[in-house]
């Protein structure tokens, strides 16, 4: 599979995001190495430019992929890339464009056997925060499994977290506010993964988020 086309048409929203073609396939095989079939529902949170979710959505069966992003002309840009407009055309993929992580409000009411986030809570606010874990929690099966990158706090980083939105400027979030959130939205297994966190890093050094995976049992 080739990495997502980068042209003059989408220059500029790849760039916004920060991220490169790279990243994505490695998102894409983090969702494989964790059981996802063709045959799944996906979600994007904070699908930005489509750098992971144009491999994504090519390697689902039609109509799997969902994506949610605020920032319309991210998506509008990369698929207007004739490349991407092509795999568009084949897969069927489903968009939102909801503040705050809601997707009901777009009229969407699926139930997603995976999620995946990258670099939405490195730049959240505390309410988002919340927003988020309770859209995960509203919106995945029973089995769902959630894959999720921030930036944890440390005695020598502080916690950030607070009322607004900080972007491009990055956020940390505690431990303890983190498993609180998570609790609260009837989430009981976290799973720190380190080695998702290399393999990101391999692609693009600076990119040094923590990585996690949730699921509800």
């Amino acid at each position: 599979m080739q990495p997502i086309t980068i042209s003059n048409i989408n220059f500029e929203a790849v760039k916004y995001c920060g991220t490169v073609p790279e990243e994505g396939l490695a998102q894409l095989q983090f969702l494989i190495d964790e059981g996802c079939t063709k045959q799944d529902e996906v979600l994007e949170i904070g699908c930005g430019a489509l750098v992971a979710g144009i491999p994504i959505m090519h390697y689902l069966d039609n109509g799997r992929y969902t994506g949610l992003e605020p920032n319309r002309w991210l998506i509008d840009d990369t698929l207007s890339v004739p490349q991407n407009a092509a795999i568009k055309q084949v897969k069927y993929p489903n968009f939102y464009h909801g503040l705050n992580f809601n997707i009901s409000a777009g009229g969407c009411w699926q139930r997603f056997d995976y999620i995946i986030s990258h670099s939405v809570l490195t730049h959240t606010s505390l309410q988002q925060l919340d927003d988020f874990f309770s859209l995960c929690s509203w919106a995945g099966r029973p089995t769902v499994k959630v894959l999720f990158s921030c930036l944890l706090a440390s005695k020598n980083q502080p916690e950030t977290i607070d009322k607004y939105w900080h972007y491009p400027e990055s956020v940390f979030i505690s431990r303890q506010n983190l498993k609180f959130y998570i609790k609260e939205h009837g989430f009981r297994s976290i799973t720190e993964r380190p080695d998702m966190k290399e393999s990101i890093m391999k692609t693009h050094p600076s990119s040094n988020h923590d990585w996690f995976i949730l699921e509800r049992k």
